[in-house]
């Protein structure tokens, strides 16, 4: 499996693969990806997305509030940059809490 990211898919990326073989049996397994930008920082973002309140660190505080925003419009809360804050977006930062 190979990907190489454009510019405009950076941030914490949900990936699923599933292997399914010639006699049925199949297996999956889920994880998140980071991609940071060429350079190291992505232009209009912080360093660390998932820092949501701004401090410094990913805390049980960033996770709080992803989890209250789920369904809003609240792109600083849409780690994953999939358009929507959902709890896949709390799920990738609690990954990462320190």
């Amino acid at each position: 499996i190979s990907w190489t990211p454009s510019s405009s898919q950076t941030g914490s990326k949900y990936v699923k693969v599933e292997a399914v073989d010639s006699k049925g049996g199949k297996t999956s397994q889920s994880f998140y990806i980071t991609v940071s930008a060429a350079g190291g920082t992505v232009a209009g973002s912080s360093d660390n997305s998932c820092d949501v309140n701004g401090d410094g660190s990913i805390t049980s505080e960033d996770i709080r509030m992803i989890v209250e925003g789920r369904g809003s419009d609240n792109l600083n809360l849409d780690v994953n940059g999939d358009g929507a804050v959902t709890l896949l977006d709390s799920r990738a930062c609690a990954i990462q809490m320190q």
